[in-house]
């Protein structure tokens, strides 16, 4: 499991995170502190410094 630090003075969406991770938004699941968070909130929804983030991202293949 990695844990990314982030400056807590600066607000950052779950959205924002998962950008800057790298990750495809069409492509992944996102659980927040246990909870599924819908696509339709990440641009609002707040990370919170201690909160524990899952993303599974979906790969095709054959």
């Amino acid at each position: 499991m990695e844990q990314l630090g982030y400056d807590q003075e600066k607000s950052i969406t779950l959205e924002q995170l998962i950008i800057g991770l790298g990750y495809h938004l069409e492509r992944v699941a996102v659980e927040y502190n246990g909870n599924i968070v819908k696509r339709d909130v990440w641009n609002h929804t707040l990370v919170v410094a201690g909160s524990i983030i899952e993303i599974v991202s979906f790969v095709g293949g054959g």
